[in-house]
């Protein structure tokens, strides 16, 4: 048994007669799956096997030194009427760790974001794209902002300025912004702070002020 760090990948099986029966070769791999996540990867796996549906999923594996961490794995059959199955597994506790830190900072920030600004939203300034957008930004412009192009919005000349501020300044300043709203057409100047995610850069955070 090899223990999964970085990643493995192994052949499960070997070749054999259409009469194997391919659930024993599912219980052999998962015997260290913990029991709330055995079933679903065991199910995975028999389904790869008999019907040839590959899978990719996050399950809780105990390890030999008793660990109990999170790991992607994933499996297809190498031929639709053979007997091999091809895997993996990657240990992602880190990986899930980091996100469920990264959640926890952007929801105290959109607290602390709530009590001083009129609005807020997150964009992804490389798609040009509102990836959350606050309600009271929802309600300014009378519908869901979530999934918009961000020029719904924002102005040419004030993307072009927080890309070119957020590029250069840690904590850049306040600029002043024209916002759209389309349902009337017209537009308003406000405050607009920007505020890029240390982990991708791409991300954006967009406090408005005064609107």
């Amino acid at each position: 048994e090899r223990d999964a760090g970085a990643g493995v990948t192994a052949a499960v099986g070997e070749e054999a007669p259409a009469t194997t029966s391919f659930p024993c070769f599912a219980g052999f791999w998962t015997s260290h799956v913990v029991p709330s996540d055995r079933d679903k990867i065991e199910q995975a796996i028999v389904k790869c096997a008999e019907d040839g549906q590959p899978f990719e999923i996050e399950i809780m594996y105990e390890r030999a030194d008793g660990q109990v961490r999170w790991f992607r794995c994933g499996g297809r059959k190498e031929q639709p009427q053979g007997a091999l199955l091809y895997g993996f597994i990657k240990d992602v506790t880190e990986v899930r760790r980091a996100s469920k830190a990264q959640e926890k900072q952007l929801h105290l920030l959109q607290r602390v974001a709530d009590a001083t600004l009129d609005a807020t939203a997150v964009v992804d300034l490389q798609e040009e794209m509102i990836v959350e957008s606050s309600p009271l930004l929802n309600l300014w412009q009378r519908r869901p902002m979530e999934g918009a192009s961000l020029c719904e919005l924002l102005d040419a000349s004030t993307i072009k300025s927080v890309k070119i501020d957020v590029s250069i300044c840690e904590h850049p300043p306040a600029l002043r912004a024209r916002i759209h709203r389309r349902f009337d057409n017209t537009q308003a100047e406000c405050q607009l702070l920007a505020f890029v995610d240390e982990n991708d850069p791409a991300m954006v955070f967009l406090g408005f002020q005064n609107l």
